[in-house]
C-alpha cells in the first residue's frame, strides 16, 4: 500500500469507527480487539510482541444485543423477532423457543474467515402467527470457541388482534450491518431471505453485481455476495434487494478491508 492509500486509511478508519460505534449500539467489545485496531487499518497487537499477546488478539468472542422482552401479536400476522450478534469470527445464530431449536444452525462456510469480525442479524419470521407460536424465545450466538445467549423474548399471539392470513413481501432474515476481513482472502456478506423472492445486490459503485465470468464478484444461490481476494479499493456499502410480485426488502453492508500485522501471523 503506497503513501497516499496509507493516508486514505487513516482517514477512512476514523470515519469508520464513527460508523462501527453506531452500528455496534449497546454492545460491550472486549479490550483485546480496541488494541487491535492502530491508527492504520492494520489489525494488530498493542505492547510487546509476546505470544501471550499475539493469542489474546486471536482470540475468539461473542456478544449479543438486547432484545424485546415481549412481542404481542395479532392471530394471522407476520411475526417478526430479531437476534443481533457481534463476534469474531463472524457468528453463527441459531433461534430457540422453549429451548428448542426453531431454526437451523447457520453453516460453517457462510462465516467470515480468518481475522475477520461481523455483526450479524438474524430474524425469525413466521408469516401466520397461531397459538402454536406462543412462548420464550432465546437465540444463541457461536464465534469459533464461544458462545452467548440472549435474554428471552415472550411471545404473546392474541385472538383480539385477529387478522386474515395474507402472503407477505419477502423479508430478509440473515445479513451483516458491518464485516471486516483481511485483504487478500474471501468473504461473503449474507443475505439470506424468508419467502420466495429474486435476490440481486449492488456494489459500492452502484453497480448490479452480474456474475460475469472472471469477476471477484458473485450472488450465491443462497442469496450471500461472494468476494474473492478481498482488496482496500473494495471498501463500501453493499445493497442486498429482495423482491417478489407483494413487495420487497433490502440492506447495507458496510464491508472494510483489513491488514493483518506480522505480529498476528
Amino acid at each position: 500500500m503506497d503513501q497516499s492509500m496509507m493516508d486514505c486509511a487513516k482517514i477512512t478508519l476514523t470515519v469508520f469507527a464513527a460508523l462501527f460505534s453506531l452500528a455496534a449500539g449497546r454492545t460491550h467489545f472486549p479490550g483485546h480487539f480496541h488494541a487491535a485496531l492502530t491508527q492504520e487499518n492494520t489489525l494488530s497487537p498493542m505492547g510487546s510482541n509476546t505470544v501471550s499477546e499475539r493469542e489474546e488478539s486471536m482470540k475468539d468472542w461473542v456478544k449479543i444485543s438486547e432484545s424485546e422482552r415481549t412481542i404481542k401479536v395479532g392471530r394471522g400476522q407476520r411475526l417478526v423477532v430479531d437476534c443481533e450478534a457481534i463476534g469474531s469470527p463472524s457468528p453463527r445464530i441459531q433461534w430457540l423457543r422453549d429451548n428448542r431449536p426453531i431454526t437451523q444452525l447457520m453453516e460453517e462456510d457462510n462465516v467470515v474467515r480468518g481475522f475477520g469480525l461481523a455483526k450479524i442479524v438474524r430474524t425469525y419470521v413466521a408469516d401466520c402467527a397461531s397459538p402454536s407460536h406462543e412462548g420464550e424465545y432465546t437465540c444463541t450466538a457461536i464465534s469459533g470457541g464461544e458462545t452467548a445467549i440472549s435474554s428471552s423474548t415472550q411471545v404473546i399471539v392474541d385472538d383480539d388482534m385477529r387478522s386474515e392470513c395474507q402472503p407477505g413481501a419477502p423479508k430478509i432474515s440473515v445479513w451483516a450491518p458491518i464485516v471486516m476481513q483481511t485483504m487478500g482472502s474471501d468473504v461473503r456478506i449474507p443475505c439470506r431471505v424468508h419467502g420466495i423472492a429474486r435476490v440481486s445486490w449492488v456494489s459500492k459503485d452502484g453497480q448490479l453485481v452480474s456474475n460475469a465470468p472472471g469477476s471477484r464478484f458473485r450472488v450465491l444461490e443462497s442469496g450471500d455476495l461472494e468476494i474473492t481476494k478481498l482488496k482496500w479499493v473494495d471498501m463500501g456499502k453493499y445493497s442486498c434487494y429482495a423482491e417478489n410480485h407483494i413487495g420487497k426488502d433490502t440492506v447495507s453492508t458496510f464491508l472494510y478491508p483489513m491488514l493483518v500485522s506480522d505480529k498476528l501471523k
